[in-house]
């Protein structure tokens, strides 16, 4: 141990010499060991998880086991769906009948099992007696139709020394084993009757005073994040296996900081009731009668709203006082939610004894800006006689001279702990002080509490914000000082431990060199500072307590609520002010000069067609450049019969010698450069390299007399940021102009060895995550049918290139839309592969490493033909597993095209965040009745969840805090755009969530994807027919809302946009009066939908999404081609 001198000086109140007896506990060594073997063995073996290593290498290697949880699935989604949903969420569900007693009990049990495993939280299972006691709850539901009472089925673990009728209360004395309590504490009763399952009791240390576990009867429990460090203590197995999400809810007990420190070491959420509201009445402790400073119970959880539930169930169902004498008649009454601007939160960065580490400073100093950009009014606050509150308590502790801990330790003889010995040496130890003194201390302690709320009233004060503790986690057994929570138990303050979200880093956390220049005020601050190595603490989390007046229990809930919200999901997401800078910008505008320049010049003139008006001129008459193309015969008719086929077709004629692949690339090249005059969708053109490409294939064909593969002189269109060999790859950053591609990126390979021909790098948005277009390159793409509109993005000039005919295949990419929303806006067709069958190696993004929604690569064109030839001939011929680990090897089955009356597909009106524009209405309404009539059994449908979906993914797309985003816009300071503004600041924004939230995202994915899977196999349902967007193409940089696409991103269902065949009409797509009564959900939906002015939107075209299972690609593709029949949509005929 660390400075075990200065630990020994603090040895002088206590002799230590009358407890300690090694021949009496070798008798009672037995049933030590019968304690240990009735735990393991009722620990269910079928419910253990395989240890990756044996659990000492584990401890040395800090291993992290909430991270292994997750990474190595050791739950089903079904169990992880509900052990990471919330107790309220819990009860409500079963309260609808939606889960029952028994599954979430079943659930609960595993995560519990696994805990213990890994962090020894458990003192005693008992899964049978919970699993029966679950069955008789849903058994009273179904006979009765309602619910016991608010926690029913609500599985609650309980800190070891609270009375459990027929089961030994041990407190952790060895003394103790044999104390079979009769009956229940009456807190456990009370909880018990409100619907509560038990099912564990846990760990706590030896006498309950310290702030560790460790005991003689089954040792130290640990910290989830850092199986080196503790979990704190006393109620040390409660912080384990609430933070490990083995119990939704926990009971502690806090005379100290028993409550908050274990929640906030290991985790989790914890709150210290005010005095006498929580009944303690049948509970072994150490300070029977002891008024002085009174132990209270409360919760542990992992959400603020459980912590209210638990406290409201008890007080307002559970009545506590008519059972025990001592608690105060006091219902938890209504406080509002207070908004951020409302509060005024005094802050407490030291306490005046032990100065903060690293780690817990940075969470402070973060935590305390995030309130300040939220609205709190901040006031810095130095903690008044702190040390003689720090006196005054431990005086308290051991008023009686030790006197019960001696007598329940000296029973036994057993060894003390390490901290057993420093915690009986507080205040005056062993001596036995007078009722005169015993008057003093509280008299000091009333004059204090006196200060202190004079204090919160006279300033106008809410809250204090503190640390819990003055370091993280610890080393077990080298946690000495409880200054920052036995405040708080003198005061008697309410006080709620809430979770930052930041966890120590090694590489951040260190001692500056004024931190290495400090003068210790006390040797005790010295023990603990000196405690901290920046490499022994990897990864422990850092809570803080926000603290109220005296039964003001209540209002720091309430609180709470508002303050977790901006700790976890803070709203002010980017400041967005790290990416500008306009002189460096300016240093980088002759490179962009030079880009646009060669854009013009690689745009051949003699493949220019007249243009009516000048551009800015057809914009603004919502000019329509698919009609003019064939009402202008901008083409020959030998063009236009090549660039209104098939892809199919073309191939098929190249292959039997009636085409040639010059022949056919020439007309697309020239029908693509008229595509870009009119909807500016290429960044890259190099058509002499297409033709020369052309050229080669027919001389292989010539010679051969066959093609080189089924893709054969089929001229392609690749989104600019797929990596081209010897061309620049951007991605549309400025940063980037000078990258230029040393190799195709996989999936360009593979194309070409298809036999396909590139000659244009299509336009996209500046960071490519907007459902638009807009860059500092050259700027917009339009919609071909209406160019005051976007063309949707981030594949925008593929969208807008392939409906207008000038490419017969694109490729885009889909993280969020930008494959579909290009297609469905412009007027084409796309699709959405499943993850990992098409390889996006070697494409410039900014998502590299982020696993919880993958981006996509995917085809565009005109046809669901070609889709198809375009997914098989990939996936069957170019094989991607061979040349990308990552690509599942699955190749593409052959599904044969169902009839319409066998296929039941299930419909979306509204995704219940925003609602559709009258064109999108009518085209769904009309679809809809074309499927019917044609035999599709259509099943309308709500989809579940939509908000914690979009909530979901726009968390995954910002966790990294946006990172690669800022690191490539700010290398040139380039201006962002008015939808760039918009993305960075989707989720958490510029703030870089911690691994756990990442995991509970992902989590989160994987239950909703399992909900949605279930729906379908249950209902018999095919597939999901969708709106793609909630508008047509929209205004430029007017496009905000991705909920129709990005829910199938998340969910993984592979998607194919249909056109409709219908159009924008401004005299039938209007408004109705119910329309425009209409109350918005959202400021969201409002934004979109005062975006529609039916005179705006002419003429533009309508897609949809069909949807199937994740994985069900070749199903989608071949009722795509039913589906589009139905439709009668003919996007080759005009």
């Amino acid at each position: 141990m660390k400075n075990d001198q200065i630990f020994q000086s603090y040895l002088v109140n206590d002799a230590l010499d009358n407890y300690e007896d090694p021949e009496k506990y070798k008798q009672w060594l037995p049933k030590v060991e019968a304690f240990r073997k009735a735990l393991e063995d009722a620990t269910p073996d079928e419910l253990k998880a395989p240890l990756p290593q044996p659990i000492d290498q584990l401890i040395a290697g800090q291993f992290n086991a909430l991270k292994h949880l997750y990474d190595a699935k050791l739950l089903t989604p079904e169990e992880f769906a509900i052990t990471d949903s919330s107790g309220v969420d819990l009860v409500n569900k079963m309260a609808k009948g939606e889960l029952t007693a028994v599954e979430v009990f079943k659930a609960f049990a595993h995560r519990a099992v696994i805990a213990h495993q890994f962090t020894n939280c458990a003192l005693e299972f008992f899964i049978d007696d919970g699993l029966k006691r679950a069955q008789e709850l849903d058994d009273y539901f179904k006979q009765h139709g309602k619910t016991v009472g608010p926690l029913h089925g609500l599985p609650i673990s309980l800190k070891e020394h609270i009375n459990y009728k027929g089961r030994v209360t041990s407190c952790c004395y060895v003394s103790q084993l044999d104390n079979v309590t009769p009956e229940h504490g009456t807190t456990a009763k009370i909880l018990e009757d409100l619907g509560a399952v038990y099912y564990v009791r846990t760990n706590q240390c030896q006498t309950l005073m310290q702030l560790d576990s460790n005991n003689n009867l089954t040792g130290l429990t640990k910290c989830p994040y850092n199986l080196l460090l503790g979990s704190g203590g006393s109620s040390s197995g409660e912080g384990a296996i609430t933070a490990f999400g083995g119990s939704p809810l926990g009971v502690g007990s806090d005379i100290g900081g028993s409550v908050r420190i274990p929640a906030a070491l290991s985790g989790a959420i914890g709150f210290r009731p005010s005095s006498r509201r929580i009944s303690v009445q049948g509970m072994i402790s150490n300070d029977a009668g002891q008024e002085s400073v009174v132990g209270v119970v409360g919760p542990l959880a992992r959400t603020v709203e459980d912590i209210e539930l638990w406290m409201k169930a008890y007080l307002n169902a559970g009545k506590p006082w008519l059972q025990d004498g001592v608690i105060v008649h006091m219902p938890y009454r209504e406080v509002p939610q207070p908004k951020a601007s409302d509060l005024t939160i005094a802050v407490m960065r030291d306490d005046g004894l032990v100065r903060v580490s690293p780690p817990v400073r940075r969470a402070l100093n973060e935590s305390v800006e995030k309130l300040r950009a939220a609205g709190v009014t901040i006031v810095e606050f130095t903690p008044p006689n702190s040390k003689l509150i720090y006196e005054t308590v431990h005086k308290m502790y051991t008023c009686d001279g030790n006197y019960m801990q001696r007598k329940l330790l000296a029973e036994s003889g057993e060894p003390l702990t390490r901290l057993t010995k420093w915690s009986l040496n507080y205040g005056n130890g062993s001596r036995d002080i007078s009722a005169s003194e015993n008057r003093q201390l509280n008299a000091t302690r009333d004059a204090l509490r006196t200060e202190y709320t004079k204090y919160l009233v006279d300033n106008k004060i809410d809250f204090i914000l503190g640390p819990a503790y003055d370091n993280v986690a610890p080393h077990s057994e080298e946690v000495y000082n409880w200054s920052y929570t036995s405040m708080y138990n003198l005061l008697d303050f309410p006080t709620l431990v809430l979770q930052t979200g930041i966890c120590q880093d090694p590489g951040v956390d260190t001692w500056t060199e004024d931190d290495m220049n400090y003068m210790y005020r006390s040797p005790l601050e010295q023990l603990e500072n000196e405690n901290y190595d920046p490499n022994e603490f990897v990864g422990a989390p850092v809570g803080l307590q926000l603290a109220g007046r005296r039964y003001h229990d209540e209002e720091v809930i309430a609180a709470g609520k508002t303050n977790d919200e901006i700790f976890q999901s803070y709203l002010v997401n980017d400041a967005l002010d790290n990416y500008e800078d306009p002189e460096k910008y300016k240093q980088w505008l002759p490179k962009v000069e030079a880009f646009r320049k060669a854009l013009e010049d690689a745009t051949p003139d003699e493949l220019k067609a007249p243009l009516p008006k000048p551009v800015n001129e057809l914009i603004a008459d919502q000019f329509n450049a698919m009609k003019y193309l064939y009402d202008a015969k901008l083409l020959t008719p030998e063009e236009f019969a090549i660039t209104d086929s098939s892809g199919v077709d073309l191939v098929n004629k190249m292959a039997k010698g009636e085409l040639t692949a010059v022949e056919v690339f020439k007309a697309f090249a020239h029908r693509a450069v008229i595509a870009h005059q009119f909807t500016n969708c290429a960044l890259d053109f190099y058509i002499d390299e297409g033709l020369k490409r052309a050229q080669e294939l027919d001389d292989y064909y010539k010679e051969h007399g066959k093609t080189v593969g089924p893709l054969h002189g089929l001229p392609i269109s690749l989104k600019e940021h797929i990596n081209v060999k010897g061309r620049v790859t951007s991605c549309c950053y400025v940063s980037m102009l000078d990258n230029v591609a040393t190799e195709h990126a996989t999936t360009a390979k593979i194309l070409e060895g298809l036999g396909a021909v590139f000659y244009v790098g299509t336009n996209q948005c500046q960071t490519l995550m907007q459902l638009d277009s807009d860059n500092n390159l050259t700027g917009l793409s339009k919609c071909p049918y209406n160019l005051l509109l976007g063309s949707g993005g981030s594949s925008s000039g593929e969208g807008a290139i392939t409906a207008f005919g000038g490419s017969v295949l694109g490729v885009g990419t889909d993280i969020g839309g930008s494959v579909r929303i290009p297609a469905a806006l412009s007027g084409s067709l796309g699709f959405r592969p499943s993850s990992r069958r098409v390889s996006v190696e070697g494409f410039l993004s900014n998502d590299a490493g982020q696993e919880s929604v993958i981006c996509v690569a995917g085809p565009l064109a005109r046809t669901v033909e070609d889709i198809e030839l375009w997914m098989k001939a990939y996936l069957n011929e170019g094989k991607p597993w061979l040349q990308d680990g990552v690509i599942v090897h699955m190749p593409y089955r052959e599904v044969p095209q169902p009839k319409a009356e066998e296929l039941t597909i299930a419909v979306i009106r509204d995704d219940g965040l925003v609602r559709v524009s009258p064109p999108v209405r009518r085209a769904l309404n009309e679809s809809v009745e074309k499927l019917k009539a044609a035999g599709v059994k259509i099943v309308e449908f709500t989809p579940p969840n939509t908000k914690l979906l979009y909530e979901t993914v726009h968390n995954m797309y910002t966790c990294d805090g946006n990172y690669m985003q800022r690191k490539f816009l700010a290398e040139s300071g380039e201006p962002l755009t008015r939808l760039t503004k918009w993305s960075l600041n989707y989720g958490s924004g510029s703030r870089d969530i911690s691994a756990s939230e990442n995991r509970k995202l992902n989590a989160n994915r994987d239950a909703l994807r399992t909900e949605y899977t279930k729906y379908l196999v249950d209902n018999k349902i095919d597939f999901i027919l969708t709106p793609t967007y909630n508008n047509v193409a929209p205004h430029s940089e007017e496009v905000y809302n991705w909920s129709y696409t990005s829910m199938y991103n998340i969910l993984d269902f592979p998607t194919l946009v249909l056109q409709t065949g219908i159009y924008q009409d401004p005299s039938i797509d209007q408004w109705t009066e119910d329309d425009k009564n209409y109350m918005y959900r959202s400021p969201l939906e409002q934004m979109e939908n005062e975006n529609y002015d039916p005179n705006e939107f002419v003429g533009a075209p309508v897609g949809l999404q069909l949807s199937g299972r994740r994985y069900h690609d070749e199903e989608v593709i071949a009722a795509g081609k039913t589906v589009y029949e139905i439709f009668g949509t003919n996007l080759l005929k005009h």
